[in-house]
């Protein structure tokens, strides 16, 4: 220090450039990503949005939830017989528009 004055060496300088270049590359970088992921989504909202409308040509059953139901045992029940039920149960959702959660009182429809 030199009358109150702090004095940096170039090396210091250059290290700070350094560090906010590699902070914006990373900044960047995750913009890139927030914004691939958005038009996944976008795309994939699209393609289930399109499937929607062939549900209507699927041949359903209407099911009430029962207490200790599981999308597992409603398609090995409901569903058609030889069908992978990991089929049926993806169906099951996309069909209805849930996850996994069901309770009892749902109604839900199960592809035949």
């Amino acid at each position: 220090m030199f009358g109150g004055m702090v004095v940096k060496h170039s090396s210091q300088v250059l290290v700070i450039r350094i560090h906010k270049k590699r902070a914006l590359f990373a900044l960047l970088i995750l913009m890139a990503l927030v914004i691939l992921n958005i038009l996944w989504m976008q795309t994939a909202w699209a393609v289930s949005s399109g499937g929607a409308e062939q549900t209507s040509q699927i041949r359903t059953v209407a099911v009430t939830v029962q207490t200790g139901d599981t999308l597992w045992e409603l398609a090995l029940l409901h569903g058609a017989s030889g069908r992978d039920p990991r089929q049926t149960v993806h169906a099951i959702q996309e069909i209805n528009g849930i996850g996994t959660l069901i309770v009892p009182g749902q109604e839900i429809l199960i592809p035949q």
